[in-house]
């Protein structure tokens, strides 16, 4: 296997332990086992489990930047914005059981006082601004930003209760009730 394979099989495996066990209960070797290479090549290519977290956070982010631009593909920011709430519905189940994997992640850096907390706070500022946008192009104006803090919000306090209360359909109602909102300001 090659080094940048090797790499990214580290960051997969830290993406997917780090959003279902949390950062603080992840030890390397759990990165190691389940990415089924040597503990040795962990720190080979990450000196630090912080390393490897900012690794994780840049993956998060790049994964966001891809997903907006296959929902800016219509050309219309209606549908993009649909696409965007419709990923909420396609991955409820793992949202109710783990809660966001976003939302997690800088819960838990900011209880620990984490420097790479600000960091993973580029995670919510990167769909603000996109949120933004869309709904600049949809005549929004000066409420633009506000509306894409809200539905925010909506989506994360909806992630929040629903892994709370591990309950599925609970978030798939909240869902159904922010498209509804989406829909009565277009």
């Amino acid at each position: 296997m090659r080094g940048g394979q090797t790499r990214e099989k580290l960051v997969g495996a830290a993406t997917k332990l780090f959003y279902q066990q949390g950062i603080h209960r992840t030890t390397l070797a759990d990165i190691a086992a389940l990415a089924a290479v040597p503990l040795g090549n962990v720190y080979y290519h990450f000196r630090t489990k912080d390393a490897l977290l900012g690794a994780v956070v840049a993956r998060h982010a790049a994964e966001l930047r891809a997903s907006f631009a296959r929902y800016e593909a219509s050309g219309d920011a209606r549908v993009a914005l649909a696409h965007y709430v419709q990923q909420s519905r396609i991955h409820s189940a793992d949202l109710a059981r783990y809660g966001c994997p976003h939302g997690s992640l800088c819960q838990e850096l900011e209880k620990q006082g984490i420097a790479d907390a600000a960091q993973a706070r580029v995670l919510f500022t990167t769909q603000i601004d996109w949120l933004e946008h869309q709904f600049r192009a949809l005549q929004q104006g000066e409420r633009s930003r506000m509306l894409a803090e809200e539905l925010l919000a909506r989506l994360q306090g909806a992630f929040v209760l629903g892994n709370s209360f591990g309950n599925a359909a609970f978030l798939e109602r909240q869902i159904s009730a922010i498209e509804h909102w989406l829909d009565r300001l277009a």
